[in-house]
C-alpha cells in the first residue's frame, strides 16, 4: 500500500489555520488565577441513572463504551469484557484472555467497539497487537500494529480506519491513523515538538528509580470529533472523522519555559461551553498527594474563562460530578461511574435527593456500578 504521510509542524499548522479561524482560537493562561462559576448539571444537561444489573462475574471495573444499544465495561482482574444492554442488564461476557494466537495476555482501557460492523477491538501491549471480535466474542481476525510502542489510546474514526495514540519518551509522530482491516498505516500526523513532556515523575531512590504519575488524555472523542491534547505543545486541536485538523485552544505559557509543568486537556464541547481542566506535575512524597488539577470551561457566550464547580441536585455534596473524557459515547455526551458502595452510603446519610435516591434506595453496597449519562442541552 502506498501510506499517505501527513506531515504538520504544530507551528505551520497553527500559522495556515490562523487567518481563517483567529476568532475561534481561545487562549488560556495555565497559570492564571480564574473567577470561579458554579453550575448545577442539570441546568445544562439531561441525567440518566443506569445501575448495571448485578449478577455473578458481571461486575466491572470501568465503562469504556456507551451506545444506543449497549454498554460495554471491563473487569481487569479476570480479563473480562462485559456487555449490557441500554438498561443495564447483564448480556454477554467475553473472556478470551490466554496465549493463544486468537487471545489477548490482558485487557486494558484500549478497547472500542465499532457500532457500523458490531467488531470490538482489543490492544495486546504485549504482543504490539490488535485482536477484533464479533459482539459474541467470536474471532474474526487480527493484526500488528505499524510500529512498536506503549498505545495509550486507540479510537474508531470513521468506517474504515483506527486512530492511535503511541506514546513513548522519544516519539514525534505520536498520532497515527490505521486501517481497521489490517492495521496498515494511513497516516501520519505529524506534530512536531522540541521536547517530550510527560505527567510521569521521576525519583532516585535507594532501590532504583521510582516512577509515579497519573492519567493523561492525549485523544478525547468528542461526538463525530476527536480533541488532540498532545502534552508535549501548545496548541490543543480537534480532528474530525475524515483526518482533518483545527487548532482550537493555545495555552501559554509555553509548556517548554515551564520549570514546573501544568498541562491542558480539553475534554467537552457544549453550545455554550468549553470544557477543560489543568493538572500540574508535581507530587508531594511525604503527604503521598499529587498532581493537583483545575477544572476550567471557557463560555461562549461572554468570551470568558472560569475555574467551574458542579453540583448535582440529587447529591448534597459538592463536585460530585466527575466525567469520565476516556470512555467512548455515541449515545448521550458523557458517562460518569458510581460506586453502589458509596451511594448506599449517602443515601443513609441523607445526602441524596430525586431520582438517584430512588436508585440508592434498591442497592446493597456489593451491588454493580451506576452508570450516569449526561446529555447536554
Amino acid at each position: 500500500m502506498n501510506n499517505s504521510i501527513l506531515i504538520i509542524s504544530a507551528t505551520m499548522l497553527f500559522s495556515s489555520l490562523c487567518s481563517a479561524t483567529a476568532d475561534k482560537i481561545i487562549k488560556v493562561d495555565v497559570t492564571a488565577k480564574y473567577p470561579s462559576k458554579e453550575i448545577a448539571i442539570q441546568d445544562i444537561a439531561n441525567i440518566e441513572y443506569i445501575p448495571l444489573e448485578t449478577k455473578v462475574g458481571f461486575l466491572t471495573n470501568a465503562i469504556t463504551h456507551i451506545d444506543k444499544k449497549r454498554i460495554i465495561g471491563i473487569n481487569f482482574k479476570t480479563g473480562d469484557i462485559l456487555i449490557f444492554n441500554r438498561s443495564g442488564k447483564a448480556v454477554k461476557k467475553i473472556n478470551r484472555k490466554g496465549n493463544g494466537p486468537q487471545e489477548y495476555s490482558r485487557i486494558i482501557n484500549q478497547l472500542c467497539f465499532d457500532v457500523e460492523k458490531n467488531e470490538l477491538f482489543v490492544y495486546d501491549f504485549s504482543k504490539n497487537r490488535i485482536l477484533v471480535y464479533d459482539e459474541n466474542g467470536s474471532f474474526k481476525r487480527s493484526f500488528e500494529l505499524p510500529e512498536k510502542g506503549n498505545y495509550k489510546s486507540i479510537k474508531i474514526l470513521n468506517s474504515n480506519s483506527l486512530i492511535c495514540y503511541k506514546s513513548t519518551r522519544t516519539e514525534a509522530q505520536p498520532y497515527i491513523i490505521i486501517s481497521k482491516t489490517d492495521g496498515s498505516l494511513l497516516k501520519k500526523v505529524n506534530i512536531s515538538f522540541k521536547e517530550h513532556q510527560d505527567l510521569i515523575i521521576r525519583k532516585q531512590t535507594s532501590q532504583g528509580t521510582l516512577s509515579i504519575t497519573t492519567s493523561s488524555y492525549p485523544l478525547v472523542k468528542w461526538k463525530s470529533e476527536f480533541f488532540l491534547n498532545e502534552m508535549s505543545i501548545d496548541t490543543i486541536f480537534k480532528m474530525n472523522s475524515i483526518g482533518s485538523l483545527t487548532p482550537v485552544i493555545v495555552r501559554k505559557p509555553s509548556i517548554t519555559s515551564m520549570s514546573q509543568p501544568v498541562f491542558l486537556f480539553l475534554e467537552k464541547e457544549t453550545k455554550n461551553y468549553l470544557f477543560m481542566f489543568t493538572i500540574e506535575k508535581f507530587y508531594d512524597a511525604e503527604k503521598k498527594t499529587g498532581f493537583p488539577n483545575v477544572p476550567l470551561l471557557y463560555s461562549k457566550k461572554d468570551s470568558k474563562i472560569y475555574e467551574y464547580s458542579f453540583t448535582n441536585r440529587d447529591i448534597t455534596a459538592k463536585n460530585s460530578v466527575e466525567m469520565n473524557p476516556d470512555a467512548d459515547v455515541y449515545d448521550g455526551d458523557a458517562i460518569q461511574v458510581l460506586s453502589a458502595f458509596n451511594l448506599v452510603q449517602r443515601n443513609n446519610d441523607k445526602e441524596l435527593a430525586g431520582k438517584l435516591k430512588d436508585v440508592a434506595s434498591k442497592l446493597n453496597e456489593e451491588d454493580n456500578n451506576i452508570v450516569v449519562v449526561y446529555t447536554f442541552q
